[in-house]
């Protein structure tokens, strides 16, 4: 799903549950479109640290599309993990905070436009939801000489081509 989905979606659903401009709506919003700070964490990651631009970012995401149907295809965005949710929540009990929950409410908002999106295009298993299965599914296709980075690879190598971003 496209970032300005993710902002107006976002927006339009604080509005609807929170006062407007009232902190927990502002927490809402901004929880349910930088939880895809991770893109950008793997995007820099997978370059090596070489490649720094957001726009190269979102270029490089692009052509990500262009091979989800790769059956070596296997991703993870850390902040959409169980992992990080449950933390996130057993963070918002600890405090008690209401702008927590916002920002839970905010986060889970976004993971369920993320999976209508992904099962409208039928990629929703190309991401795994959790740092186990993420490790276990990788073992698997390593196990029968897949190997899932090489997407990733090819998706940059394309965006170094002339015209390619």
């Amino acid at each position: 799903m496209k970032a300005r989905d993710h902002i107006v979606l976002g927006g339009a659903a604080s509005f609807l549950i929170y006062p407007p401009l009232s902190p927990a709506a502002i927490v809402f919003w901004l929880a349910s479109v930088l939880i895809d700070v991770d893109h950008y964490v793997d995007f820099v990651y997978r370059n090596g640290f070489t490649e720094l631009r957001v726009k190269k970012m979102f270029d490089y995401h692009e052509t990500l599309k262009g091979l989800w149907r790769r059956p070596e295809l296997l991703h993870i965005s850390l902040f959409h993990t169980v992992e990080f949710i449950g933390g996130f929540y057993l963070l918002g009990l600890w405090t008690g905070s209401p702008l927590m929950k916002a920002a839970l409410m905010g986060i889970l908002f976004h993971i369920v436009l993320d999976a209508i999106f992904m099962a409208r295009y039928n990629i929703l298993f190309v991401r795994a939801y959790s740092i186990t299965e993420y490790i276990v599914r990788r073992r698997r296709l390593l196990s029968r000489g897949v190997e899932p980075e090489a997407v990733y690879r090819e998706a940059l190598e394309e965006l170094k081509e002339p015209g390619g971003g």
